[in-house]
């Protein structure tokens, strides 16, 4: 079908009135607006005339992924893709948005007070009115300057999607940096991923400038068990291509080599988990044993699916995982001799076995399966 617009085009400066309510819940304060005019404009110029009245940063709706009924996908029926300056988070297989904005693209801005924001022919560009956000699209969209940045992506096996922006600038700060730090916007999404700054979780994190030792608290919301859910990396950019990238799952004591492999994990149970992940950048030894548990070796031999354990101090729990942080075995021995049957991972695996001995001390083997 075709459509036909009669009128005179928006021009000059046009005035939106923010809605804001002065209360502690932020999710309050979040206005539908969009560009009036017909061509893009450069929605970071219109963050530089407005930051004293929104948060500059846009939370873009797009209906990329099909809607499922009931619960039986985690399909969202409204995604939305941000953008600040430090740079953009996308739908899944979408395209990465950029700070073009499309004519007549709608957009959600956060109110910090009461007024009106503006827009001006200043705003606009020529000749860059091909990013909209709405249906899928094949299209890229190429961020001209590479920075240090890097892109996580949260799934789970029944189709949920979410991503996450780190970035490293010198005009940022290890604070919240308005314009480049973006809160969380869950709208209907059944899972959230983000990173834990204070109080505030974030789609988007600058930090300043890189170093290996930094390490970033990650966290995660769901609406929608039991999932299996996968981090993977989205995208790296600048000295984050050649870096380590490792993250830690505190809950179950597994650090991961995310360049390696995406890193899997089971959830039975809905719930905001926001400071389960941490990321670092820096080797570490997988053993971390003192030099008194050194001591007190426990040997560990398998063969035939079955593992022996052979240990000074009582045994209380052992825990298997595979490579990708999944549990595999759990037993309770409390022995300080014992044996066990792992017949599901197969021959070759590389295994992570956790032994907490009766003093709660925690003890890690790295193993192949024999």
């Amino acid at each position: 079908h075709s459509l036909s617009f009669k009128g005179i085009p928006n021009n000059g400066l046009i005035s939106v009135n923010m809605d804001f309510w002065d209360d502690t819940n932020p999710e309050n304060d979040f206005n539908l607006i969009g560009n009036p005019y017909p061509s893009a404009i450069d929605i970071e110029t219109f963050f530089d005339a407005n930051s004293s009245i929104i948060d500059p940063a846009v939370y873009l709706w797009t209906h990329h992924t099909p809607i499922s009924g009931g619960d039986s996908g985690d399909f969202s029926s409204s995604d939305y893709a941000t953008y600040n300056y430090t740079g953009g988070t996308a739908v899944e297989d979408g395209p990465v948005p950029d700070k073009n904005i499309g004519s007549s693209q709608g957009f959600f801005v956060r109110a910090v007070t009461s007024g009106s924001v503006f827009f001006n022919n200043s705003m606009r560009i020529a000749d860059a009115n091909d990013q909209f956000f709405k249906q899928s699209s094949n299209k890229s969209s190429d961020i001209p300057v590479e920075e240090n940045r890097i892109w996580l992506n949260l799934r789970t096996n029944q189709g949920g999607f979410n991503q996450l922006l780190i970035g490293f600038m010198e005009t940022a700060t290890s604070g919240f940096d308005r314009g480049y730090d973006a809160v969380k916007f869950m709208g209907p999404n059944k899972i959230g991923f983000y990173s834990l700054l204070h109080d505030k979780k974030l789609a988007i994190q600058a930090l300043g400038a890189f170093s290996e030792d930094q390490e970033i608290t990650l966290g995660f919301d769901t609406k929608v068990s039991n999932r299996i859910f996968s981090i993977s990396i989205g995208k790296t950019e600048g000295s984050l291509k050649g870096s380590g990238i490792y993250l830690t799952d505190h809950l179950l004591d597994v650090r991961h080599d995310l360049k390696a492999s995406p890193y899997i994990f089971e959830q039975p149970a809905q719930g905001s988990f926001e400071d389960r992940f941490s990321l670092k950048f820096k080797q570490q030894a997988v053993l971390d044993v003192s030099e008194e548990e050194t001591k007190m070796e426990v040997s560990v031999h398998n063969s035939d699916d079955m593992f022996s354990v052979n240990s000074p101090k009582v045994i209380e729990t052992v825990r298997l995982y595979d490579i990708q942080g999944k549990m595999v075995k759990e037993v309770h021995p409390n022995e300080t001799f014992f044996q066990f049957n792992e017949a599901v991972t197969r021959k070759g695996s590389v295994l992570l076995m956790q032994l907490i001995r009766d003093d709660q001390v925690q003890i890690q083997k790295k193993l192949i399966k024999q």
